[in-house]
């Protein structure tokens, strides 16, 4: 979601070497005089890392080692924000999940994975605010192939930032456009049915003892058959799609989101009011009221 209020952040830089300023010119100069440019590298940085994180191998570190893997300076413990459409998240632990396990791990048989990230487009006027676009490649990731590195898509997020004195992400409000076509070049043509069966099939594999949600797989396929199916642009809902998400996130912390893949959607996989979670909510989920957030101070305008 994009905050429609003035901001100072006008112009998206399209080229990283036009967002920052030359060091040589006579307006940086003059520039630097106002006001540091540091904060801008620093900004952008911070993001950056935050993509590469999803890169395969990294990718793996989060998977393997959960949020303890996340280096520090990079999300504030008490983050919280929005990645349209998929939902609003509260905290470090609720928010690295949803950046750092999603990213999908080579296996067989199609072997794709996360190959390059590419910042498109950055702005930061002020310390504390920041926006971006990034480019995320998916590719063929499976040495000694043949397709070995063969671009399959891209995913595309558009962002805005707020980070505190310390460099940190304090808030963010992202964007991914177009989410249910890149899953479909991503993954091989399937029918709901088939999805569904999936679905059941690795929730009873993943989601055990204390965990379990249901009493076989053919109770979760009667359960999920009967809920609309869903579909990518709008995650946020009681569907399959929102619970076929929420397993992947079950991989890393089955405590919390098995409850999400269960009957109930576990408060997660429900049926969010439109108006309730992408608008009257954001008082509550950035701290101000919508024109606040994601702005520069008087100083910079």
């Amino acid at each position: 979601m994009m905050i429609l209020s003035p901001l100072p952040i006008i112009v998206l830089c399209s080229g990283l070497a036009a967002c920052l300023p030359s060091e040589h010119s006579h307006e940086s100069r003059a520039v630097s005089k106002r006001r540091p440019v540091s904060f801008q590298q620093r900004n952008l940085n911070t993001i950056t890392a935050i993509y590469q994180r999803n890169v395969y191998p990294t990718s793996l570190e989060f998977i393997v080692n959960g949020s303890s893997s996340v280096p520090k300076g990079l999300f504030n413990a008490n983050v919280s924000g929005r990645i349209t459409p998929i939902g609003n998240f509260t905290g470090f632990q609720d928010s690295v999940e949803y950046f750092f396990a999603l990213a999908p791990i080579p296996q067989p048989p199609l072997y794709y994975g996360f190959s390059k990230i590419q910042i498109v487009e950055f702005s930061s006027q002020c310390p504390g605010v920041a926006a971006s676009v990034v480019y995320i490649t998916e590719s063929v990731i499976n040495p000694g192939a043949a397709n070995d590195g063969q671009k399959v898509t891209t995913l595309k997020q558009i962002a805005f930032w707020e980070f505190n004195d310390n460099g940190e992400v304090i808030k963010y409000d992202a964007w991914i456009p177009n989410l249910q076509l890149f899953y479909q070049v991503a993954n091989p043509p399937a029918t709901n049915q088939a999805v569904i069966k999936a679905v059941c099939s690795t929730v009873q594999a993943e989601c055990t003892g204390k965990n379990t949600q249901y009493t076989s797989v053919q109770n979760c396929v009667d359960v999920l058959s009967a809920k609309p199916f869903g579909n990518w642009d709008e995650v946020w809902m009681d569907s399959v799609v929102c619970r076929e998400l929420h397993l992947l996130l079950a991989r890393v912390d089955p405590v919390v989101h098995c409850p999400h893949v269960g009957p109930t959607g576990g408060g997660k996989c429900i049926n969010e009011p439109y108006e309730d979670g992408y608008f009257l909510s954001d008082e509550a989920l950035f701290g101000k009221p919508p024109g606040q957030n994601f702005v520069c101070g008087k100083k910079y305008q």
